[in-house]
């Protein structure tokens, strides 16, 4: 992923905006660097998922709603996350420990970034494009932190590790169900395209 981004000058960024605050603040520190940037409001998330295919995005920004203090975007966040290459930062005004968390590790976020931040946006945006962040190495770590130093190992052969396994083949099948299972994921594909896509 990484010779792949330096090919290319800058992310190309999609905002996924709920709020027109959030575009407006967003505009002009995006605007103003070689980000090439492209926004729209969502509506439905079957709508969103399409629109965000097409647009091939890098890095995706995606608001979260304030009521339920940004559980509600779960769902979409990881629809996008399974449905593009993109790294996924979402943009909160949660203050809930929580449930950023939740978030964060539910949708495979790369991070997360509040208001207060949007002047370092860019920065940020950059950094996660390029190349591991300490936010994407916490909050993946806090995804697989559900999974016993076995099934750990179990996913790093299913990523490309080699296979130095002494376990039989039943127990390597258990332990991959269970991993799908406790990343909420449906099958190796799935896994391998969210963490190859990290």
């Amino acid at each position: 992923m990484e010779q792949k981004n330096r090919q290319k000058s800058s992310p190309r960024v999609l905002t996924l905006y709920r709020t027109h605050e959030l575009r407006e603040n967003i505009s002009p520190v995006l605007g103003q660097n070689d980000t090439s940037y492209l926004a729209y409001s969502p509506s439905s998330p079957r709508d969103i998922c399409e629109l965000s295919v097409k647009q091939a995005p890098d890095i995706i920004l995606l608001e979260t709603d304030t009521e339920d203090n940004g559980l509600s975007v779960i769902p979409t966040g990881r629809q996008l996350r399974l449905h593009t290459c993109a790294q996924l930062l979402l943009v909160s005004r949660s203050r809930d420990r929580t449930a950023v968390i939740q978030a964060g590790t539910q949708t495979f976020a790369s991070g997360c970034v509040f208001p207060g931040q949007m002047p370092y946006l860019h920065d940020f945006i950059r950094d996660t494009w390029l190349g591991d962040t300490p936010q994407k190495i916490l909050i993946r770590e806090l995804i697989l932190s559900s999974l016993t130093q076995a099934e750990r190992k179990v996913l790093e052969i299913l990523l490309g590790a080699p296979n130095d396994l002494l376990s039989s083949p039943k127990t390597i099948a258990n332990q991959k169900t269970s991993i799908f299972h406790k990343l909420g994921l449906k099958n190796f594909q799935e896994v391998r395209h969210i963490f190859r896509n990290y």
